[in-house]
Formats: structure tokens, sequence, C-alpha cells
């Protein structure tokens, strides 16, 4: 296994189990993160101050939440990983999701790895 899959699979762990102390101690001081679906950059958070802002918020948002790693590629400059997604919705939300609504989603993950940390995270859906 390599560093960044290592990492990688830490950062997931970490996400499962809503340890948003873990998964910060994983990320780079200048983490960017991206959440894009379709074309569209839906969430971008910068350094990490705001990555755990957005990461606490996740622990209110949701009851439950899986990422599944069904694939890891390191492609030179960066890891490319294929997720399955599920939660389930702990709080009615802006874009419509309700309380106890079911989510599934299927996605791809682009890590870059710097000095041993994640310095950019890029989920597209």
């Amino acid at each position: 296994m390599t560093t960044a899959e290592t990492i990688i699979r830490a950062y997931v762990d970490a996400y499962n189990a809503f340890d948003v102390d873990k998964m910060c101690s994983l990320m780079h001081d200048d983490i960017l993160f991206e959440n894009i679906s379709g074309d569209v950059v839906n969430l971008r958070t910068s350094g990490l101050v705001e990555f755990r802002q957005i990461a606490e918020q996740g622990k209110v948002w949701f009851s439950e939440r899986l990422q599944t790693i069904k694939r890891i590629e390191d492609i030179g400059s960066h890891t490319v990983v294929e997720i399955s997604y599920t939660a389930i919705v702990a709080v009615d939300l802006p874009n419509g999701l309700k309380k106890g609504d079911d989510l599934r989603l299927e996605g791809v993950s682009h890590f870059y790895i710097t000095d041993g940390k994640i310095s950019i995270l890029r989920d597209f859906s």
C-alpha cells in the first residue's frame, strides 16, 4: 500500500466515524476542498479552519454516513478514488433533502498529497 493510499484510507475511516479531529490531522493547513456536482462547484473551502467548520457541520446534517472505496488509482500527480456513498439525513437541508431521507451517490474523489498531508480534495458526484 502506498503512502497516499494509507492516508486516504485513514481519512475515509475517520470520515465514516465522524472523527473530525482525525480527518483534520490528515489535512494540510492550506487544504483546498471542493464538492462538485455535474460541472458546478457547490461547496469550496480554503484552509483547515474552513474545512473543519464544514466537517463539523456534517456531524449535524447526517445521522449515518458511509463512504466505501471501490477503487484507488495513483495517476502520478494525484490519486483518484471511486467511492460509493450512503447517508441518512438528520435534519431538513436547504437543498430539499428532509430528515430521514436516504442518500445514495456514486462518485470520484481526487486526493492530492503534499508533505504527507491531503492538500487538495475534490469530490465529484
